[in-house]
């Protein structure tokens, strides 16, 4: 049995220390899981790591590609001609159009993309997260899903190689170049 340490002040962790108390195996990523189990299972060491590799190697193409087509955008705004109004002939200008539909910021939208497979929950959360830490009951208020949920769902992008801990309590994607 594995267990998720908490603050030992925290009535809400009573639980899970009761049970590391009382002989479960503590585990802050699912990295711990894994090596749990690499001595009796080394097929599983190696399946998941072939899945790491494989995730890595797709995310890396995926952002190879957003990069490119940044880069690409850049230099579109660069070359751009200087015939758009300017100054008071550009508010004037903007007077008469429509306002432009306001665009929702997401993470998605700098986030790679999900590693493939992960369950409804872990995408969920992905699609939350981003490269600043968030804590696990941050994610658990905004996605509506019940903190163990959310816990197994982050474990489940550990095992993924997609996200890390921080001070065992902040979760965060890891970059590419990282992974």
């Amino acid at each position: 049995m594995f267990s998720v340490p908490g603050d030992v002040t925290d009535a809400e962790y009573a639980g899970t220390n009761e049970l590391i108390r009382d002989g479960a195996t503590p585990v802050f990523s699912g990295r711990d899981i894994i090596a749990f189990y690499a001595n009796d299972f080394p097929q599983l060491a190696r399946y998941l790591r072939e899945r790491d590799r494989q995730s890595r190697e797709k995310a890396a193409k995926l952002a190879g590609n957003e990069a490119l087509n940044a880069a690409q955008n850049l230099n579109k705004k660069r070359t751009q001609t200087k015939t758009e109004p300017y100054g008071d002939k550009r508010r004037d200008a903007a007077r008469n159009e429509p306002p432009a539909p306001a665009v929702p910021q997401s993470s998605a939208a700098v986030n790679p993309a999900a590693p493939e497979g992960v369950s409804p929950e872990a995408l969920a959360l992905w699609e939350l997260m981003s490269f600043e830490p968030v804590e696990a009951d941050e994610l658990s208020v905004k996605s509506g899903i019940g903190i163990g949920a959310v816990l197994a769902a982050l474990t489940e992008l550990e095992l993924f190689g997609a996200v890390t801990t921080r001070d065992g309590k902040n979760y965060e994607i890891i970059p590419q170049q990282e992974r």
